[in-house]
């Protein structure tokens, strides 16, 4: 456990990931940047309901992404 707390969100992501558990990764990107990110969403398109849309469909791509990033860069 001391890895991860040195490590921060992404170094914990990334230890979830390389163990196999994606859901739980990805779930703990999304619940880590998540406000961020619809907070961009809303801002950048000017709809409520198409953040939204957008989020929903950014989350589905972490999940199903997740398990091929290559760590090369900052997930956020």
């Amino acid at each position: 456990m001391y890895a991860l707390r040195v490590q921060g969100l992404e170094g914990e992501v990334r230890v979830l990931a390389q163990a196999g558990r994606f859901r739980e990764g990805a779930e703990r990107l999304i619940e880590g940047y998540g406000v961020e990110v619809f907070g961009y969403l809303v801002n950048n398109l000017g709809s409520h309901h198409d953040a939204s849309d957008a989020f929903q469909e950014t989350c589905l791509d972490v999940l199903q992404g997740l398990e091929r990033f290559e760590w090369r860069a900052s997930a956020r």
